[in-house]
């Protein structure tokens, strides 16, 4: 057996054969258990501390403060590397919150958006005595939520609902929902074959024509053919001849007691207005049509004087008409006129002693003087 010093695999920890007659004490000693970095129970030492930092550690906080949690643990010395924790708070958070263990620095509980973005916790993201997976990032320097619940994760390979979160127009999976890349794959081949199939491609059933002016034989796909001038243009353009052709070719849409077949005549029909009326309710300036079609002119004058020829006792035109012949007024009778006036209908003094002759003119003008006698038979 050889006298020279061996290692193990892993550690690279020194071992003495059992058989070595050339190994003293003291350099067992000092390989075994010694203080210098690289003996024994130096690079175990420092293995099982690296092994406390990577193992899971079970915390329990308390929030005296809301969204402030406390905790203690003798197996995480420092921050200095990353680690998972299982962490139970004895309160659920309001918002955005901290953990602060063995009274080092108080670090930020933040989680992973949609976008793959460290943002704050939302209220209740961490629930009263409900453990919840997370892992210190040493890098980013805050407590990364994993899980808000460990017994929630569905088993994969199982049917589950609401796998698929939409957060921010993307499609992503949330912390708590675990689908099989399997399953993901599936669907992902799916669409690409329907996408496959309906890309660029008409239907093979239904097939239908368009008559003239665009009448549909039947269900129309793709590109319809609006006017026979048209074409079936791949980017659906009409050309200004075509669109013209199609404009000058529209018939009106019939309507009540109206055919749109052969030529019409009377087709536009006016009513007029109504008596009375001349378009609204004014006629011009001043004059104003009531709603019963009367008139009323505010400014114009209360009387006029007549003009034009003269009527019925009248002869001639006005403004100096004279009285007809044969027609009888209180001062002539025809072309016969009296010295005196008859008018008055009063009895005053005078007018009694007047009326005998007044009757004898009267007389003598409807008889004639010579067929009259003042002395009575």
């Amino acid at each position: 057996m050889s006298d020279t010093k061996q290692f193990t695999p892993n550690l690279n920890l020194t071992v003495i054969p059992v058989d070595s007659t050339s190994v003293t004490f003291l350099s067992a000693r000092d390989d075994v258990y010694g203080n210098k970095p690289t003996s024994n129970m130096q690079i175990i030492d420092a293995e099982v501390g690296r092994l406390k930092k990577r193992a899971v550690h079970l915390i329990a906080g308390e929030s005296l403060i809301t969204n402030q949690y406390t905790a203690i643990s003798n197996n995480i010395p420092d921050l200095s590397t990353s680690f998972p924790i299982i962490f139970t708070p004895d309160g659920n958070n309001t918002g955005a919150s901290t953990l602060t263990i063995n009274a080092l620095a108080s670090k930020y509980i933040k989680k992973y958006d949609g976008l793959g973005v460290l943002v704050d916790l939302s209220a209740d993201d961490l629930t009263k005595n409900n453990p919840i997976q997370m892992f210190y990032d040493a890098t980013q320097e805050v407590f990364v939520l994993v899980a808000s619940s460990i017994g929630s994760l569905p088993a994969a390979s199982t049917e589950q609902s609401g796998i698929v979160m939409l957060t921010n127009a993307l499609d992503s999976l949330s912390e708590s929902k675990a689908p099989t890349a399997a399953a993901l794959k599936g669907v992902a081949e799916d669409l690409q074959t329907a996408e496959t199939a309906i890309e660029g491609k008409a239907p093979t059933n239904h097939a239908s024509s368009a008559t003239t002016h665009g009448a549909a034989t039947d269900e129309l796909y793709g590109h319809a053919k609006l006017y026979d001038d048209l074409g079936d243009n791949a980017d659906g353009a009409i050309t200004q001849d075509a669109a013209s052709q199609a404009i000058a070719d529209a018939k009106p849409v019939a309507g009540t007691g109206v055919s749109i077949s052969g030529t019409k005549s009377n087709v536009v029909n006016i009513v007029p207005p109504a008596d009375g009326k001349i378009g609204g309710v004014k006629a011009g300036n001043n004059i104003s049509i009531g709603t019963d079609g009367t008139i009323s002119a505010p400014n114009a004058p209360g009387s006029l004087p007549p003009s034009g020829a003269a009527g019925g006792d009248l002869t001639g035109s006005y403004p100096n008409p004279t009285i007809a012949a044969g027609k009888v007024s209180d001062t002539a009778i025809g072309s016969r006129t009296f010295d005196q006036s008859i008018a008055s209908a009063s009895s005053s003094s005078g007018t009694l002693t007047q009326l005998g002759s007044w009757i004898v003119k009267v007389l003598k003008a409807i008889i004639g003087s010579d067929n009259w006698h003042d002395t009575p038979a």
